[in-house]
């Protein structure tokens, strides 16, 4: 199970961990943008565009990512124009539908990830617990301590299982032995 950060190494490690995930998903960010922006000048079949190689700007649009938040508007296209000096990529903004509007719903949903509250998750079961993964049992009760980062890295799964015992299955096993019981002695005594 993961555990919480206690000492400031552990915040160390962890700070360490949600800078590789955040270059992670930045890296991903620009090459999906360098496609979004190959298949709009396809698209646009624009001979002044056609020939533009946009992963010469792959830093440029790396930066420009890194600095752009979901609060201002996103201007890669103006941006891509500045950088080349060609007026032509304006043209990319009259494609419809919009050239990065899928892209802006993917990262409006990533940033409401990264900004969600972590929450904990008890449950409490009937009966003796068998099996969980929970960092916590205290009794019948299990909790989990949910980060959205656990979310975003892989799978974050919580079971837990538990047995209760029936009583009523007992004591009417037990009378069903003692009737044969009884029976096996009735028939021993007859002979």
């Amino acid at each position: 199970m993961l555990k919480l950060p206690v000492t400031k190494a552990d915040s160390l490690h962890k700070e360490e961990a949600e800078d590789k995930v955040f270059s992670y998903f930045l890296a991903s960010a620009t090459a999906e943008v360098e496609s979004i922006f190959r298949d709009g000048i396809k698209r646009l079949n624009n001979p002044l565009l056609n020939q533009v190689d946009i992963s010469l700007y792959h830093d440029s649009l790396y930066n420009e990512l890194d600095s752009w938040d979901d609060k201002s508007k996103l201007t890669i296209i103006e941006d891509c124009r500045k950088w080349s000096g060609n007026d032509a990529f304006l043209q990319l903004n009259d494609l419809k539908p919009p050239l990065f509007e899928n892209f802006a719903e993917k990262v409006a949903a990533l940033d409401t990830i990264f900004e969600l509250e972590g929450y904990t998750e008890e449950v409490e079961m009937p009966g003796l617990i068998t099996a969980t993964n929970s960092p916590m049992l205290k009794g019948n009760q299990v909790r989990w301590d949910f980060q959205p980062m656990n979310v975003i890295v892989r799978d974050f799964e919580m079971y837990v299982e538990s047995r209760v015992i029936n009583y009523w299955a007992f004591i009417l096993a037990g009378i069903v032995m003692l009737l044969f019981l009884i029976l096996i002695i009735i028939k021993a005594f007859r002979k």
